[in-house]
């Protein structure tokens, strides 16, 4: 509700459902974004190469080119895969 009030504010208007909806989506997006930013650094290893390979592939990408796309990015990290 929080959110939504600042929401409101900031828009120079009322609480109404498109602005709750939209706060309800911000603090779902703010979950993820924590989870990432405190995961371990191999999970965010393996999510950033698993995002790169799907966007070089712009298809599905199996589970060996997402692992051969992890072992790409450590090397290049000079991390231990």
């Amino acid at each position: 509700m929080a959110r939504s009030a600042y929401l409101a504010e900031k828009a120079g208007g009322d609480i109404s459902l498109v602005i709750v909806d939209e706060a309800a989506c911000q603090i779902e997006q703010d979950k993820y974004v924590t989870m990432i930013r405190t995961a371990p650094v191999q999970l965010q290893a393996a999510m950033i190469a698993a995002i790169d390979a799907d966007r070089q592939r712009k298809g599905p990408v199996g589970t060996g080119q997402a692992y051969d796309a992890y072992k790409s990015f450590c090397a290049r990290c000079r991390m231990q895969p």
